[in-house]
């Protein structure tokens, strides 16, 4: 199952085969701990990704 399968079945409450990851990390915390949390990332990839946009 990949990530954007997982993710939909997750919010139609259809039972994925685990539940979708996402890493939430301060500016900080990446510029302080980059390695750490590529380490993280490397071993758990994350399903959701983070969309762009620039308020009008």
């Amino acid at each position: 199952m990949n990530a954007r399968e997982r993710v939909k079945r997750a919010l139609t409450f259809s039972y994925p085969d685990r539940v979708p990851r996402d890493l939430w990390t301060l500016p900080l915390a990446l510029n302080e701990y980059q390695k750490e949390v590529d380490v993280i990332l490397k071993r758990f990839p994350i399903d959701i990704e983070r969309a762009e946009y620039s308020p009008r």
